[in-house]
């Protein structure tokens, strides 16, 4: 800890200006982050890859930071990665931060938006950037990176343009209340043309303008409007109703939807399903097993089952393609699983014990939200 850490540790502990203490504090913080992120780097250098079949690098770094931190796999994922950048290759970086001059979220910033960039210009782009990431905010210095970066190396930034067009995707997070969100991660122009198309049929639309949006972009999709009944399937377990895909819901909200369908394919009852002769599970134990796990058993993970491999605990043929033997992985957590020294065993009412490769035990239970 240098001198500024320390007399910023003085000032916050004072009681005096309170924004004094509240920029101090931040910069203990810093330091705090700065030795995070040393940490781990540590894990990482201290852990052993794995590859796939397919040569997919499998690292179990990641999923033991999700675990010790109590994060979720992405959050993990992008820490260990900044952490391992900035101790690497930009150790000025580091020290700024931990010098209190810059947060964290700068400092991320600075090595994604640096990332494309040789050596030599990504370390002097990256101290200049310090300076001016002192004084700005963080989406000032997202855009000045961005016209930094095109000045010294024009084709850096449509490698990464193009890198990250291979990432579109669409996802539903469930959310509270009976309710989702569904988004869309595209081109700047699709998202565009996208809101615009949205924005154009509901100018003639009386009402709230968000509601009315929302209408029309579930109208343009499923051809469905707003008047007319979502065809929704409705499984009853033992735990309560929930929508097919998504999850939980109340009896009311369940009682709504069946009453306003009213067709008997509507409604699914959940039995246990018997056990299966061969491997591939059939249609009957997956869809139990997806409801049952409802998301990836790996500790922390939210991946909706039905988006997971179903994996069996004990290996096949000796271990039984029956929903006792089977749970939902993500794909990252199954290769986790099979290829690292990641290690499960069942436990007591469908939990999941969890042992990692530094010996660390984490548990994955059914009432996991």
């Amino acid at each position: 800890m240098d001198g500024s850490v320390v007399t910023a540790l003085e000032v916050m502990l004072s009681g005096g200006d309170p924004l004094d203490v509240a920029q101090a504090a931040e910069a203990v913080i810093g330091f705090c982050h700065a030795v995070q992120l040393q940490s781990f780097n540590q894990v990482f250098q201290e852990a052993e890859l794995a590859a796939d079949p397919d040569g997919v690098v499998v690292d179990p770094t990641s999923p033991e930071v999700a675990c010790a931190m109590g994060w979720s796999p992405g959050l993990a994922s992008s820490m260990v990665d900044t952490a391992v950048d900035v101790v690497t290759e930009l150790p000025e970086l580091l020290s700024a931060l931990a010098a209190g001059r810059i947060d964290l979220g700068k400092v991320r910033e600075i090595t994604r938006g640096t990332c494309e960039l040789r050596p030599a210009d990504r370390q002097e782009l990256a101290r200049r950037a310090i300076v001016f990431a002192a004084t700005h905010t963080r989406s000032q210095l997202r855009s000045w990176l961005g016209r930094q970066v095109d000045r010294i190396d024009p084709d850096a930034a449509d490698r990464r343009r193009r890198a990250a067009r291979k990432h579109r995707g669409v996802r539903l997070t469930p959310e509270p209340d009976g309710m989702a969100t569904l988004s869309a991660y595209l081109t700047a122009e699709e998202a565009v043309a996208c809101m615009e198309s949205i924005r154009e049929r509901c100018r003639a639309i009386d009402g709230a303008r968000d509601a009315n949006q929302a209408d029309t972009l579930v109208e343009l999709l499923t051809g469905i409007t707003a008047a007319q009944p979502v065809p929704v399937t409705v499984i009853m377990t033992d735990q309560g109703p929930e929508i097919e895909g998504y999850g939980p819901i109340s009896q009311r909200h369940a009682a709504d939807l069946l009453a306003r369908l009213n067709l008997s394919s509507a409604l699914i009852r959940l039995d246990r399903p018997p056990m299966r002769i061969g491997y591939a599970p059939n249609l009957a134990i997956r869809r139990y097993v997806q409801v049952r796990d409802r998301h990836c058993r790996f500790p922390g993970c939210t991946r909706p089952a039905s988006a997971c491999d179903l994996d069996h605990l004990a290996p096949w043929p000796a271990g039984a393609t029956d929903v006792d033997n089977l749970h939902a992985l993500c794909r990252r957590h199954h290769r986790i699983k099979t290829h690292t020294g990641w290690q499960v065993v069942a436990g007591p009412n469908g939990t999941l014990i969890w042992t990692s490769p530094r010996g660390r035990v984490y548990l994955s239970s059914l009432k996991d939200p």
